[in-house]
């Protein structure tokens, strides 16, 4: 599975994820399941920053660095979820703001984010391979690799 492979998946995890706790009704629930898509979320984020960082290094489009102010906005929206007191009276219609955030952020990765990224990978020659599950994910070079 290549980066961009991985962040689709993740992109799927995550959308069942705000379905699951959409549908809990009971505190205890809520609770786990905001506590895991808080836990996917920021590895998500992590994952993207780690893919735009390396990306960064050998280009320098203008695109990559609005797509770099976009994930720090991200970084906020995972913030606030993380805030929100499934017992607060308004939990629905955050989460549902929140939901409507990441559904817009995941659009625009997969409409215009990721073509980007296979266009500068295919015109550089660089593999989007990842290592496997046993690379380090502090380094860039976990995600892509330069030829």
């Amino acid at each position: 599975m290549n980066a961009i492979q991985h962040l689709e998946s993740q992109h799927g995890d995550i959308e069942d994820l705000f379905h699951e706790l959409g549908l809990a009704q009971d505190l205890a629930t809520r609770s786990v399941i905001l506590s895991e898509l808080g836990t996917s979320l920021l590895s998500h984020a992590a994952s993207e920053r780690q893919l735009l960082a390396a990306l960064m290094v050998k280009h320098s489009d203008e695109s990559l660095v609005a797509c770099s102010q976009k994930q720090r906005a991200a970084d906020r929206t995972i913030s606030a979820l993380l805030a929100i007191d499934p017992a607060d009276a308004t939990f629905d219609a955050q989460l549902a703001r929140l939901q409507d955030s990441f559904e817009a952020c995941v659009e625009h990765e997969e409409t215009e984010l990721f073509p980007l990224i296979r266009a500068l990978v295919a015109r550089a020659q660089l593999p989007l391979e990842r290592r496997g599950r046993d690379a380090p994910r502090s380094a860039p070079s976990a995600i892509l690799r330069a030829a």
